[in-house]
């Protein structure tokens, strides 16, 4: 096998309907079955990892469970905690998901005054919450951006406007410092190597092709692969080819 262990991008197991590919399925399994270690990273923030599980628990992995997933959110979260201890009162936009993270991780939840502002998806956020978040930025509350797409596709492929506006419309109304923490991005990468108790030369990081994961994987020190099936792009003709190119999961598991 070519890594001990893997990082897998949630792209990469799903099929343009966001369901879990058969294959990604079978690899799962497979390496639940062996105990090779690996985490789903994500930048969802509105369900719980537990709501995550058992979506996929019912999409053909059964055995998986919520500690398979390390979200954005979570990656900065461990980051303010080892480096900031003494900042966690936090504000945020980004639904029970977001809301549970942060209680987990010891933060203080204040809507009024807080140390950090993070912003991930939220569908059922409006206007007065955007209000709130514009108030809380202006008394000095850093941004913490966990999705930075500015536009999404539903489960339609219709376009929805996504957090990533949101961040800049309250930034540029407050002129408050944004903190990147989305994906890709080099500390999600190192974080969720931690998180599994491991270093970035003993792991491989799954993407679907996509530039930006290859980058931030370099930038990170660890290999990539891409998988063909999922990939919008020719990995081999990209500016940073990856370490290894794969028709499916599965290859790379036994390879």
């Amino acid at each position: 096998m070519i890594a001990e262990g893997f990082l897998l991008t949630e792209t990469v197991l799903k099929d343009q309907t966001g369901r879990l590919t058969e294959d990604a399925a079978a690899a799962l399994n497979q390496m639940l079955r062996f105990r090779i270690p690996f985490v789903i990273l994500t930048q969802r923030s509105a369900p719980t990892r537990q709501q995550m599980a058992k979506e996929l628990q019912e999409q053909g992995c059964p055995h998986l469970r919520e500690t398979s997933f390390y979200s954005t959110a979570m990656a900065a979260i461990d980051e303010i905690v080892e480096k900031m201890p003494q900042h966690r009162c936090a504000a945020y936009i980004g639904g029970r998901g977001m809301r549970e993270l942060l209680r987990m991780g010891g933060f203080s939840l204040d809507m009024d005054r807080a140390d950090w502002l993070f912003i991930g998806q939220d569908r059922e956020a409006g206007y007065m919450d955007y209000c709130y978040a514009l108030k809380i930025a202006l008394k000095g509350a850093v941004i913490v951006e966990t999705d930075g797409r500015t536009v999404y596709l539903d489960e339609q492929k219709e376009p929805l406007i996504g957090s990533g506006s949101i961040v800049k419309m309250i930034q540029e109304n407050s002129g408050a410092h944004v903190w990147h923490a989305d994906m890709p991005s080099d500390l999600v990468i190192q974080r969720a190597a931690r998180y599994l108790g491991m270093t970035a030369n003993r792991l491989l990081l799954v993407t679907p092709g996509i530039q930006r994961e290859m980058e931030a994987g370099e930038k990170a020190g660890i290999r990539t692969a891409v998988v063909t099936a999922h990939s919008p792009v020719n990995p081999l003709t990209a500016s940073i080819a990856p370490t290894y190119v794969a028709e499916d999961l599965m290859g790379l598991l036994t390879h």
